[in-house]
Formats: structure tokens, C-alpha cells, sequence
């Protein structure tokens, strides 16, 4: 497994404590390598701050723990998939940068794809899932 985790996967995993949490922990334990892209990185920085309003201690220092738990890729092709909403295709980006065998979201667009190439594109309970097997 190669996974690369939606920005929203990584809030959810960050700001709460439920399956997206556990999933991010899971992995982790697992030693699954996990990708993101420096696009990624800024949005999920931003979210924090704008949307989920997290002081600049407490956002540097999720940024330190996400940077030290993934590997960051430098996409070099951009894919034109996501035509509801093209910001969902910097995720696509990542994964085939990446090799990536799973994208893992909560989006609602990518989720429809459910797979790109051979890029599967689950959910975290899915991932989850996958863990236990």
C-alpha cells in the first residue's frame, strides 16, 4: 500500500479524534507510506488556521508531525479530472507522482471516481478496513 491522504482526511485526522484519527494512527503504526504534495501541505496549513481556528503554535507544530509522518512528492504532470471542481485534481497529481495503489478522502467528487488508473480512491473507514484484513 501507498496512500495519499486528502486534505480533508488530514484535518479531520488532525483537528478530531474519530476515524480518520484512528486511520492516521493505524498507518502510521502499520509504517504504510503516506504521500502529500506541497499543495496539500498549504491547504491543509491554511484550513487550519482560516477554518478550523488553530493558533501558529498549534498549526507549526501539526505541520512538524505531518511533515515527519509523509513522504512529499513534486507532481510533475497536471491532471484534468476533476471538471466540478479542478482544486480536487492536486490530489490526483500527488497520487500518480506518488505511484500511490490508494487515495483517501471524504470528497465527494473523488470518491465518484472511485478509482484513476489503478489508483483505488476510498474512504478512511474503507482504508480502514483494508488495515484489518
Amino acid at each position: 500500500m501507498r496512500l495519499v491522504l486528502d486534505t480533508n482526511v488530514l484535518i479531520s485526522a488532525t483537528a478530531w479524534e474519530g476515524e480518520a484519527h484512528r486511520l492516521l494512527r493505524a498507518l502510521v503504526h502499520a509504517r504504510i507510506p503516506l504521500f502529500l504534495s506541497d499543495h496539500i501541505l498549504e491547504e491543509f496549513e491554511r484550513v487550519l488556521g482560516r477554518d478550523i481556528g488553530w493558533t501558529t503554535l498549534n498549526i507549526e507544530e501539526a505541520m512538524a508531525h505531518i511533515k515527519f509522518i509523509t513522504n512529499v512528492v513534486k507532481p510533475r504532470r497536471v491532471h484534468h479530472v476533476i471538471l466540478a471542481d479542478p482544486a480536487d485534481d492536486n490530489i490526483i497529481d500527488c497520487a500518480v507522482e506518488a505511484a500511490a495503489s490508494h487515495i483517501v478522502s471524504y470528497d465527494k467528487h473523488l470518491l465518484a471516481l472511485k478509482e484513476y488508473g489503478l489508483i483505488a480512491i476510498i474512504t478512511p473507514r474503507q482504508a480502514l478496513s483494508l488495515l484489518e484484513k
